[in-house]
């Protein structure tokens, strides 16, 4: 009986040990540091799975599903809305058109030989996320010519055309937007202006004594880094935003060995989904777009620092970023992505101080635990999630300790600065 008994325990022992092996993904761990290390990593690949597929299955709203699946479809299915003035950025002429009853928005281009060239161009956008700009369908049909962008002749011709149909977009210029931000910028009322994502825990989370909540859940909060919670912090995040998602557009372009793009910036596009007015402009840095042959060009930090500096609102992170972008050297998109990244999510209740190693281990930790938080508002409500969730969900899978420690350096080294001269 001792001996059954004793075989037994060794048999659990054995169904123990292949559970602790399987697949290096056990529930049963010896210490509570490998049931921490266990449960952070099964974190950070659910947060990745989240994100993958974000990105990689866009959105068709269900009115348009059935155009999804049309075939043989024709320019003439379509009718461009009467009065209404078409958006032309470079070799793109974006129109309002109804398809039977349903708004969408139509991009005509001249050039046919390569289907999926506005789309492709389009879900580029910041890295691959794309559920608004993403095209529902694309084909190639005769076009008047007059509907085409910039066409030499006044005469009316058909001509051969891409077409892609995307959701009704509202879209604008990175010029446009900036003049609407340096006009907000001085009449801002906070109350009424809502700059967040739609993540629950990411907007706002705060405890009833005000004091020792999570502190990174409000899209400026880490501008209290530059510490204020006014109507300029929030016009701080909005360029913050918009400069991200152009940083990331042109590590795109440099990815892809192009290293120059119009200074103008004529081949920048922002839309929003005409039916979410609340949800932040999502940005497109389209290639290959401009008309003009003879357009001036420039290096893509230094296009990136025109668009900061001439175009959009001077803020507090202006400066900071203007100088990192004059460097032009071959991190330097990376190390504004990073700078950004910090300044709209990073942490601004973790103490910089002390050794390297102490401090990547305490944003570690902060890491960790956003990531978990941000899980857990994800699986406890069901949202449908905004470009800036998207890129949100981006920083929170690639960052880490060691990036932000750099970025929060470059921070503070600023801060330094600014306090000495004072």
């Amino acid at each position: 009986m001792l001996g059954q008994h004793a075989k037994g325990n060794k048999n659990r022992s054995k169904a123990t040990n292949r559970l602790r092996m399987r697949k290096g993904r056990s529930v049963v761990h010896k210490t509570i540091e490998d049931n921490y290390t266990a449960v952070v990593v099964a974190n950070h690949e659910a947060l990745a799975q989240v994100l993958d597929q974000l990105q990689q299955t866009p959105v068709v709203p269900a009115a348009l599903r059935p155009l999804a699946n049309a075939i043989n479809l024709r320019y003439e299915d379509f009718s461009i809305l009467d009065g209404a003035q078409a958006f032309v950025v470079g070799k793109k002429a974006f129109h309002a058109a109804l398809w039977t009853t349903s708004p969408v928005t139509l991009a005509l281009s001249a050039d046919c030989n390569q289907l999926g060239g506005v789309g492709g161009e389009l879900s580029q956008l910041t890295g691959g996320v794309c559920d608004v700009l993403n095209p529902i369908t694309e084909f190639c049909d005769l076009v008047p010519s007059y509907q085409l962008p910039l066409m030499p002749t006044t005469e009316v011709t058909l001509l051969q055309a891409t077409i892609s149909v995307l959701p009704r977009l509202q879209l604008e210029t990175l010029q446009s937007i900036g003049a609407i931000l340096k006009g907000k910028s001085q009449v801002l009322d906070k109350s009424n202006f809502n700059f967040r994502g739609s993540i629950p825990n990411l907007s706002g989370l705060k405890d009833a004594a005000g004091g020792n909540a999570l502190r990174n859940v409000v899209s400026v909060q880490n501008l209290s880094t530059l510490n204020e919670e006014s109507a300029s912090s929030i016009s701080s995040a909005e360029v913050a935003f918009i400069m991200l998602q152009l940083v990331n557009g042109m590590k795109n372009l440099q990815a892809k060995a192009i290293e120059e793009t119009p200074l103008s910036l004529s081949n920048v596009v922002l839309s929003k989904d005409m039916d979410n007015k609340d949800a932040q402009a999502r940005l497109c840095v389209l290639q290959g777009n401009n008309n003009d042959d003879d357009e001036p060009m420039g290096t893509l930090c230094k296009c990136a620092h025109g668009a900061l500096t001439d175009m959009l609102p001077a803020t507090k992170i202006t400066p900071i970023l203007a100088d990192i972008l004059q460097q032009e050297r071959a991190e330097s998109l990376s190390k504004a992505k990073s700078v950004l990244e910090f300044v709209l999510w990073g942490p601004s209740d973790v103490a910089l101080s002390g050794a390297t190693k102490e401090r990547e281990l305490a944003l570690q930790r902060w890491l960790d635990l956003e990531r978990a938080t941000v899980l857990h508002g994800l699986v406890r409500t069901r949202v449908e999630l905004t470009v800036y969730d998207e890129c949100h969900l981006m920083f929170l899978v690639r960052s880490t300790a060691k990036m932000m420690n750099d970025a929060a350096k470059i921070v503070c080294s600023y801060q330094q600065q600014q306090a000495s001269h004072e």
